[in-house]
């Protein structure tokens, strides 16, 4: 059985990227928030 210590980790990361990228989307209110430390308020 593979497990993720068997993948090359530059392989897993694209390949999860890729999968949470079509599951996950911004909330509406993202463009109007501070979604992070580092971020300007838009």
């Amino acid at each position: 059985m593979t497990t993720f210590y068997d993948v090359p980790a530059e392989d897993l990361y694209d390949a999860l990227a890729d999968r949470l990228a079509e599951d996950l989307e911004a909330p509406p209110w993202a463009t109007f928030a501070k979604t992070g430390v580092g971020r300007e308020l838009p």
